[in-house]
């Protein structure tokens, strides 16, 4: 008899990049915008909106900023053993 035996884990990732700053002047598109309206828009169309300097979108400029800090939470291991008996699979968690 063969009996596979197999480690599955899962968690949840937290990453903490360092921030940068724009001039909203430099993006017209936000012209006669309250802060408010321009933090909304700049949410929604980060992946559309190009860094003026970086020529990325600032969802990229943000995903490729320094890690400040990150944390691992909710890690579960489980060990498996499968074999099959008689034909049937059998496992136990």
């Amino acid at each position: 008899m063969k009996i596979n035996i197999r480690m599955t884990e899962t968690y949840t990732t937290y990453v903490i990049r360092d921030s940068f700053t724009i001039d909203t002047d430099d993006y017209p598109e936000l012209e006669g915008m309250s802060e408010i309206e321009m933090m909304k828009y700049i949410h929604e169309n980060s992946e559309n909106i190009e860094h003026k300097e970086w020529e990325q979108s600032l969802w990229d400029a943000a995903s490729e900023m320094d890690v400040l800090r990150d944390k691992i939470t909710d890690d579960v291991s489980e060990f498996h053993v499968e074999a099959l008996v008689d034909g049937h699979p059998i496992k136990i968690k």
